[in-house]
């Protein structure tokens, strides 16, 4: 019991590491948090520092949700403990340790979440994720569709209850993180800042 514990804390340690806030500090001596939305993830990192930046930053921020999970998936731990582990990883990424319990919306990292757990299901949603991004040049509608078509992958290939409900809860704390952060981007929409 002491080692779930103790890795629970490591994910949310891991998840709070601000990839954005550090890669922007270090690349261009800005702070992600005044600059653009205001957005301490891989798309708002994108379009202020340029796409390199923005793919570093959004491959790192899975990697906080996939590692912690990969870790206790490969050390026996039941499935309900590393849905646990996964959620304290975006927790993590949504309320920083680090960045005075700011964060970004979690996307990234809840992607690498449910890549461990669900891995043949997200990479079909990846690669709808990826044709709609291209298309329609908007994240936010091309992570939504993806993220939906994964949950009717898995859906079709039978996952169990529990993991559905984990995934849809994991989709909706997304959105309510985007929902508690629309008030202080919009502010800082109306006041932007350049690099």
């Amino acid at each position: 019991m002491t080692l779930h514990i103790s890795l629970l804390i490591f994910a949310y340690v891991i998840g709070s590491i601000p990839t954005a806030l550090w890669m922007a500090r270090w690349v261009m001596g800005a702070d992600i948090r005044r600059v653009g939305d205001g957005n301490m993830g891989a798309v708002n990192t994108g379009r202020t520092l340029g796409w390199r930046v923005g793919t570093m930053v959004a491959l790192i921020d899975f990697a906080k949700g996939a590692c912690p999970v990969a870790l206790a998936s490969a050390l026996g731990f039941p499935l309900g403990w590393q849905m646990a582990i996964g959620t304290c990883a975006v927790l993590g990424h949504d309320f920083s340790l680090f960045a005075r319990f700011a964060g970004g919306q979690g996307t990234s990292t809840t992607i690498g979440v449910m890549f461990v757990l669900l891995p043949l299901e997200t990479t079909a949603g990846f690669a709808v994720w990826g044709a709609v991004l291209w298309a329609t040049r908007n994240f936010n509608l091309s992570a939504s569709v993806g993220m939906g078509i994964t949950l009717v992958v898995a859906i079709l290939r039978g996952i169990s209850w529990l993991i559905f409900f984990y995934y849809v809860g994991m989709f909706l704390l997304v959105l309510f993180k985007r929902m508690i952060d629309a008030p202080r981007r919009a502010q800082i929409r109306q006041h932007p800042r350049t690099l």
